[in-house]
């Protein structure tokens, strides 16, 4: 990767990266093409080849990116170890959404970078994906000693985890136009989970 890049403004920066997200997430890695994130980007195909060697470089760019964005997300872990674990899960989804908002492609690139079949990618794919996916069950597990002595508090943060993974992507275009009333309807489903939670 070019260093290069990174002196552009920021605008510019977002504008070619989201470009990226766009192209990968509405297509393969195999079916998207340069030349449909450079016209997307509104730049040349040599242009975004100077600042990203090849095809391969610039999709592990953006997979890592976008990890380490979610990551970002997460409550510091001095921050959670007296909370309650489905509030942290509040707080943790309403800064995804804001991320949404400015990469309205992100999640959907990530989804379709869940199954990608490209052999070509598949080993640093999982590389990168086991270097930023443990931080989320371990930071929610922060909060686990609040749930008493159930046995069962590592499958209800991964049905958390599941269910809030899910909602966001099937509400993409809701949260985008409408963060606030999405919220409202994510905190109905957490408190209906959190009702049948408390009643075992």
């Amino acid at each position: 990767m070019n260093e290069r890049f990174f002196l552009l403004d920021e605008k510019r920066q977002e504008q070619i990266l989201n470009a990226g997200y766009k192209g990968f997430a509405q297509n393969t890695y195999a079916k998207t093409s340069m030349s449909m994130v450079a016209e997307e980007a509104g730049i040349s195909k040599s242009l975004l080849f100077h600042y990203f060697v090849n095809k391969k470089e610039f999709y592990l760019y953006l997979y890592e990116r976008a990890l380490a964005q979610v990551k970002e997300t997460l409550p510091e872990k001095n921050n959670v170890e007296e909370r309650e674990l489905f509030e942290v899960l509040k707080e943790h989804m309403q800064k995804k959404w804001e991320l949404l908002k400015e990469n309205p492609f992100l999640f959907q690139f990530m989804n379709r970078s869940y199954y990608e079949t490209d052999e070509t990618l598949q080993k640093e794919l999982h590389d990168i994906m086991n270097q930023y996916m443990t931080a989320p069950i371990s930071q929610l597990m922060q909060c686990a000693k609040h749930m008493g002595k159930r046995q069962d508090k590592d499958e209800i943060i991964h049905v958390l985890l599941y269910m809030a993974e899910g909602f966001a992507f099937a509400n993409n275009e809701k949260i985008q136009k409408n963060p606030v009333e999405a919220m409202k309807e994510f905190e109905r489903l957490l408190d209906y989970v959190k009702k049948l939670y408390d009643e075992e």
